[in-house]
């Protein structure tokens, strides 16, 4: 089982995050029509023909290789649904490092559980790049993580309530201690839910800010 499996768990909650422009069959889509348009391609586009869109901005958009969007598309575990969220969301940072990694690894997914977590991931760096571009996409010990422009280092992760644990504090250790290919300028973890105070001061005084409460939105 794919480490992304383990980490969830221990760190994640559920989310619904709303997106701001992202290309569905090649069209890109504001804020203000994204909902209804992708409920509109849901409900009218057959699995069939979601797969051919899906496969088409994987490997035209993203440089994915047939035989990763192919593993991907084929995994029972991710649902039509699930993967026309995730790739449209995919598609919106543009042509960055680390896409087809991504879909490498969530094609991995071994429950509904585990492709949620990996669309919901990148939903919230779909939402990011709206305002803070997202140059790649990395990984720690099976968690996405991503960096943007600046040289922030961003955590999109699902947790609906962070208390100060043990866990919490070798997430945060391991989070700084990763080494990355560009200079990193700060911290940042972007979660659904809410910290503890003592959490709050804990991440604060280790220099990792946090975004809480990220971004409800109709999409899950």
């Amino acid at each position: 089982m794919y480490a992304q499996t383990l980490a969830w768990p221990a760190f994640l909650g559920k989310f619904t995050v709303n997106l701001g422009m992202a290309a569905v069959g090649g069209a890109a889509l504001s804020a203000a029509n994204w909902t209804s348009t992708l409920t509109d391609v849901l409900r009218d586009k057959s699995p069939t023909e979601l797969r051919l869109m899906n496969l088409g901005l994987l490997m035209n958009n993203m440089g994915v290789s047939r035989a990763t969007a192919d593993a991907f598309l084929n995994n029972n575990a991710i649902s039509p649904t699930t993967q026309t969220i995730l790739v449209a969301a995919l598609a919106q940072l543009g042509n960055i490092p680390g896409q087809a990694e991504f879909i490498r690894q969530a094609a991995t997914s071994q429950d509904e559980h585990d492709a949620i977590a990996f669309q919901q991931s990148v939903q919230l760096m779909a939402n990011l790049n709206n305002s803070t571009p997202v140059a790649r996409i990395s990984h720690l010990k099976g968690l996405t993580v991503c960096q943007t422009n600046n040289g922030t280092v961003v955590v999109p992760i699902q947790w609906d309530y962070v208390a100060w644990t043990p866990m919490t504090e070798r997430f945060v250790t391991a989070l700084k201690a990763q080494k990355f290919t560009t200079p990193v300028s700060g911290y940042t973890v972007i979660l659904t839910g809410v910290v503890s105070p003592m959490t709050a001061q804990a991440l604060a005084a280790r220099g990792v800010n946090v975004t809480t409460k990220a971004l409800p939105g109709p999409l899950q």
